[in-house]
């Protein structure tokens, strides 16, 4: 039988490229509905919690996933109260409503409330998790509010070449031989949105429960990724090599490496290393001067 899936948040560059992929499946294996502020099957303002409501009671849900969150470290700084609505109300919300009508919660989190002191370590789901500003301090919220034994909670770190993206800004700068500022000390698990789509996909199809990571299966320093991405497309890299806590702009979590060894198991999937998602990443991108 088909499962009914509800995609919170689906003009996002996640929602909207789970979107694009479970459609692919849908004959096979999904009816998928979308909900966002404009060209959705359902829109709405997401913040209107009693329309929201409204929808789902009317509706049959199997599994909904929460991709809706403000994710931008600036805006989020500038007010706390601005994003909790989204980042942290909705979901508790959303943890509720499941209960009631009896669908699964998928709810995206972030790698960024490792709170990790040690350098490029790999953290576990059980490992220690902390805030260090608005960003963090809602997604650590957020999960909190989440029953652990009836939802699932993905601790995630996608990147992708959108504008806007820290590899797109990379390209541009290379592109225009500018020089550049590049962490030393920041370590993350990127993994490339098309990549990580398709393991949400295989999540979806399983009855997985609780926490996991989803990212790359290492972790590299933003300046190591720069390298490697400039020596890839064979252009020269021109930067400084910075700690990210010389910059005074935002507080952050700096080792926020993600160990994705719970997911491979239970999946039964090899997570992609840091060259892999780089070569991901640049496979159809113009890189002409």
């Amino acid at each position: 039988m088909k499962k009914s899936i509800f995609i919170l948040g689906s003009e996002g560059s996640l929602g909207s490229a789970l979107k694009k992929e479970l459609r692919l499946n849908e004959s096979k294996n999904f009816y998928t509905f979308t909900l966002a502020k404009k060209n959705s099957d359902f829109n709405l303002n997401l913040k209107n919690f009693s329309k929201l409501q409204k929808i789902l009671c009317n509706n049959k849900i199997d599994i909904l996933i929460n991709c809706a969150a403000h994710t931008n470290l600036i805006e989020c700084q500038k007010s706390y109260k601005k994003i909790n609505k989204i980042n942290v109300l909705l979901p508790k919300f959303l943890a509720r409503l499941s209960l009631k009508l009896n669908f699964k919660l998928i709810h995206i989190s972030s790698d960024s409330i490792y709170a990790s002191a040690k350098k490029n370590k790999l953290n576990k789901e059980n490992d220690k998790i902390n805030y260090s500003n608005n960003y963090s301090k809602s997604k650590f919220f957020a999960e909190r509010e989440l029953s652990k034994k009836k939802h699932l909670i993905l601790r995630s770190n996608f990147i992708t070449m959108k504008k806007k993206s820290f590899p797109n800004f990379l390209l541009d700068k290379i592109k225009q031989n500018k020089h550049i500022y590049l962490y030393n000390d920041f370590y993350t698990s990127s993994l490339d949105l098309e990549n990580y789509v398709k393991v949400l996909i295989k999540i979806i199809k399983s009855n997985l429960k609780g926490i996991y990571n989803i990212g790359s299966k290492d972790s590299i320093s933003k300046k190591e990724f720069a390298i490697k991405f400039s020596k890839k497309i064979n252009k020269k890299l021109i930067y400084s090599s910075i700690s990210a806590t010389e910059t005074k702009i935002i507080s952050r979590n700096l080792n926020i490496g993600m160990n994705v060894s719970k997911l491979e198991k239970k999946l039964k999937v090899k997570m992609i290393n840091s060259n892999q998602v780089i070569k991901n990443l640049i496979q159809n991108v113009n890189i002409r001067n």
